[in-house]
């Protein structure tokens, strides 16, 4: 058994800790709001297969949006660059409506 099959499975035992964890205390896991994102900077990307919390599966995304930063699948700032740069092309672009307007 290779290294990253035995990385997956310690990653997949892991999910199902904390599943089991959750549903001990009582608590819930929304699987709709849960995304998974694989970071992998291996040139051979690996087939990995999305795991299942109570019969339902997890997306698998290649970018996400927490607190305000975009984290890719690679670690790369451009998309976070990208939604930074047009939101600040956004706004001024209203600040100078209101200049023209005298404001």
């Amino acid at each position: 058994m290779s290294r990253s099959n035995n990385d997956e499975m310690e990653y997949r035992k892991k999910i199902e800790n904390l599943v089991s964890w959750c549903q001990d205390n009582n608590l819930s896991l929304n699987v709709s709001k849960t995304k998974e994102i694989v970071i992998n900077f291996k040139k051979r990307r690996g087939t990995h297969t999305p795991f299942c919390i109570d019969g339902a599966e997890v997306e698998m995304v290649e970018n996400f949006k927490r607190l305000g930063v975009n984290i890719t699948n690679n670690f790369s700032w451009t998309t976070h660059i990208e939604a930074m740069t047009k939101k600040a092309h956004q706004r001024l672009y209203f600040l100078g409506g209101l200049r023209k307007f005298g404001m």
